[in-house]
C-alpha cells in the first residue's frame, strides 16, 4: 500500500492490517553516467518497498533523499 494513494479512512484501516509496519525508502540523487535519471538510486528503493509491499502488508511511504556523492557532485543536477 503506498500511503500517497490511500484516503485517511484507509490509511486508519491500514495500519490496522500492517500492524503498524512501513517503509520509508531512502535513496540518493546522483548522476548515473548520461543514460541514466538522476533519481535511480530513489526509483529503485521506492520499487523494492512496493514489490515487497505486494508480499506482505506494509505501507510504503514516499521516499527521502538521503546522502552525498562527492565523485559526482561536479555533474549537472548532482548533490
Amino acid at each position: 500500500m503506498q500511503w500517497e494513494t490511500l484516503t485517511s479512512p484507509d490509511f486508519a484501516k491500514a495500519v490496522e492490517t500492517c500492524q503498524g509496519v512501513g517503509i520509508i525508502p531512502i535513496g540518493v540523487i546522483e548522476a548515473h553516467a548520461s543514460h541514466l535519471p538522476l533519481g535511480t538510486d530513489m526509483l529503485t528503493a521506492h520499487w523494492v518497498a512496493c514489490r515487497a509491499a505486494e508480499q506482505e502488508p506494509i505501507i510504503v511511504f514516499p521516499t527521502y533523499p538521503y546522502g552525498i556523492n562527492h565523485e559526482t557532485a561536479h555533474l549537472p543536477g548532482a548533490w
